[in-house]
């Protein structure tokens, strides 16, 4: 197939699906003039040609899977990261996909989970130094976010960034210090407008351990439920420790939705 839309609504048809996580996601590879994807009938793959680059796939079976991924290997993608996804589509996926991945000498670098809380209301914190963005230094903003957020949660150019800042429906919420951003939280709200995913949350190294993060995401909360919203959401790495303990001081509780990202290096 070399109709990018047909191999998607082909993709779409098979057993196994590690695809697009978001419409957003899938519009914007759709845009992009790098796209790298190829569509036989029991597989496909879309491929970001960047560093990691992003791959996803579809496919029916074991024998397919292992076609599907030698027909990368034999592609020119030589000397480049490859970065897989298994989320916990259904139980049993993740374990599933990891011996498929582990055999095709892939490593697992993350492996994140979800977690949700509808406690919005924290009358004990006060967000005295929580700011709302006011669309200046949106680069600044960008290269504070680039450093602190991982690519895999963040994954934004700047003019997706420029465009998300903007969006109607996505609230960021920041920390100066001597006209410095020195942390941020991005709420994106979503679906019936109840619920609120958490983009990203940062606060810069040497400004940790001053409960600059719980403010942020209380401030957060506290305009959200102005605006109905009853729930919020968001993926950690599990190993974050830190992070983890501070959305659970939050509220947030792991609800069995869980996402693995692999690394695939592939060399002459």
């Amino acid at each position: 197939m070399k109709d990018i839309k047909q191999a998607l609504k082909h993709a779409k048809t098979l057993n196994h699906q590690s695809l697009f996580p978001t419409p957003e996601v899938e519009a914007a590879y759709l845009n992009r003039d790098d796209q790298r994807f190829k569509a036989e009938q029991t597989w496909c793959y879309f491929i970001e040609d960047a560093e990691p680059s992003r791959v996803y796939i579809a496919f029916n079976d074991d024998d397919a899977f292992q076609a599907l991924v030698q027909a990368i290997k034999t592609s020119d993608f030589k000397d480049k990261t490859l970065q897989f996804q298994a989320t916990e589509d259904a139980p049993g996926t993740i374990q599933y996909l990891d011996g498929l991945y582990k055999q095709a000498g892939m490593k697992r670098y993350s492996y994140n989970i979800g977690m949700k809380t509808t406690q919005l209301y924290h009358p004990n914190v006060e967000p005295t130094d929580v700011l709302l963005y006011d669309q200046q230094q949106p680069a600044a903003l960008f290269q504070l976010a680039q450093a602190l957020l991982d690519e895999d949660s963040f994954g934004m150019t700047y003019t997706q960034f420029q465009s998300f800042l903007t969006n109607s429906d996505h609230h960021v919420y920041v920390i100066k210090k001597q006209n410095q951003f020195v942390g941020f939280v991005l709420g994106q709200v979503y679906g019936d407008g109840r619920h609120v995913f958490i983009r990203g949350l940062g606060v810069k190294p040497d400004m940790q351990g001053r409960g600059y993060g719980k403010q942020l995401m209380v401030k957060l909360f506290s305009e959200m439920a102005k605006l109905g919203v009853k729930q919020s959401m968001l993926w950690v790495d599990q190993a974050n420790h830190k992070a983890v303990q501070l959305y659970e001081s939050l509220g947030y509780e792991a609800y069995g939705d869980a996402e693995a990202i692999y690394l695939l290096k592939l060399s002459d």
